[in-house]
């Protein structure tokens, strides 16, 4: 089982593209999967499912009424329904430790699937700076 798991600046993403097999999940792309509608859009028996099968692979009751928890169910139906290889994850809108989370148990999912590969794009954007010298 060949499956990686990279952290990636958004100039990387071209290279990865080049390959032509691949999810784009995030993004604003005529091609990408928005998160929110397909999560909505899989019948619920299909949501419940997936959500048990993550389970069973992370020992983690996700929670799918936030961003974080429908994007790990996203994911998780791409890997399972996907010939593509290669997924690309933009993670603007995630929080550091929301990051930190997705790639923790994107390892053990992973682990269970054969020639994958995931790469999150790594987002400058995440972070406020506030200055509290002008209060």
């Amino acid at each position: 089982m060949n499956n990686q798991l990279y952290i990636i600046d958004l100039q990387d993403v071209d290279k990865i593209k080049i390959k032509k097999n691949f999810y784009l999940i995030n993004f604003d792309d005529v091609n990408s999967i928005k998160i929110i509608p397909f999560y909505e859009n899989l019948k619920k028996e299909e949501q419940i499912n997936l959500i048990q099968y993550f389970f069973q692979l992370t020992n983690i009751n996700i929670r799918v009424n936030d961003l974080l928890g429908k994007l790990s169910i996203t994911i998780l139906k791409a890997l399972i329904d996907g010939e593509n290889q290669d997924i690309i994850i933009n993670s603007i809108g995630l929080s550091e430790n929301s990051i930190s989370f997705l790639t923790e148990h994107l390892k053990k999912i992973l682990n269970n699937f054969k020639d994958k590969n995931i790469f999150i794009v790594k987002n400058n954007q995440n972070t406020i700076d506030f200055d509290f010298s002008k209060l």
